[in-house]
């Protein structure tokens, strides 16, 4: 796609007050099949639906697109360039989509292209490599290795899970017995405690580091997990947790997932700091949660053009 061939924008950095009307020009990247050229909004892509319509009241001028027709764009084709929840539909896919990500952020820092999240959001756009030292370090963390030399790091338990580090939506885990450990679950992967005690996964969303609202739902390894997601506000101990792992971003938007085991401990699951889903059209979602979320969004990516020296206003 030649974005080149579009009107230049009607925002600029010299931007007055009563120029605020104007739109801000907003890429929406979605997914589109490396193979059959389809565009979908699948799996928990079904935020990016939403979205168009929904910035499009808030000051925006959307175009959908995809990583691969964003190979030609130039920094002048928008006010800022919104990554949605994307991913392969497969693991087949999973290697040729990560590779395509990565090769976008390198052009987009090579450009100084006006993406969101940007590029100071890099732990979960990177894999689950940033767990590990963070486990080291003495966060509060679930136990995360990559080394069949630091097994004797986690706490002796039953079972662990084995996790793909460069993978997507909990595709290739693997629970395995502590005897049954071998090389294979860490070439490439990370291994944690696999706890049958968690009572509920929370997912606390950070805008511009502040804690907007949370969702919880039993262990998404749980036939039902995903089923019984609910937005609710997020408890204290969760929000402390969720605003010290996103210290890195001031702009932008990222959800900490944690674990609550039944003694009430808490623990970092991962920081999606990179896309993360929203959960905007899930059932359980208020329409008060979802306009306030949706807000927020479109403050924190105002915020974004501005820094990027695309508008004088926020």
């Amino acid at each position: 796609m030649d974005f080149r061939k579009r009107q230049p924008s009607a925002i600029s950095s010299v931007l007055t007050a009563q120029d605020s009307h104007l739109n801000l020009r907003i890429a929406i990247v979605t997914y589109r099949h490396p193979v059959t050229g389809s565009r979908s909004f699948h799996d928990y892509g079904e935020d990016a639906e939403l979205l168009p319509e929904a910035l499009s009241v808030r000051g925006f001028e959307p175009v959908v697109t995809s990583l691969e027709e964003l190979r030609t764009v130039q920094p002048q084709d928008f006010d800022v360039i919104y990554i949605s929840n994307i991913s392969p539909d497969s693991a087949e896919y999973d290697a040729h989509f990560f590779q395509e990500r990565m090769n976008f952020y390198a052009r987009a820092e090579q450009l100084n292209l006006p993406i969101y999240n940007g590029l100071e959001a890099d732990k979960d756009r990177n894999g689950k490599f940033y767990l590990v030292p963070l486990f080291k370090s003495g966060h509060e963390v679930i136990p995360t290795v990559d080394s069949p030399e630091d097994i004797e790091l986690l706490p002796v338990v039953d079972q662990y899970l084995s996790k793909p580090k460069l993978g997507f939506s909990s595709r290739g885990c693997v629970v395995v017995e502590r005897n049954g450990l071998a090389d294979e679950h860490f070439r490439e992967r990370i291994v944690q405690p696999f706890y049958p005690d968690v009572v509920s996964e929370v997912g606390v969303y950070v805008i511009d580091g502040r804690c907007v609202y949370a969702t919880s739902c039993p262990s998404k390894f749980t036939a039902s997990g995903w089923d019984k997601l609910e937005e609710r506000n997020p408890l204290e101990d969760e929000c402390r947790l969720a605003l010290q792992f996103t210290r890195h971003m001031p702009n932008g938007i990222a959800r900490v997932d944690l674990i609550r085991r039944a003694d009430g401990t808490l623990k970092l699951l991962e920081i999606e700091d990179n896309s993360p889903y929203g959960a905007l059209p899930e059932p359980r979602m208020s329409a008060k949660t979802r306009e306030r979320a949706l807000d927020a969004l479109a403050l924190s990516l105002k915020k974004r053009a501005q820094l990027a020296g695309r508008a004088g206003i926020v």
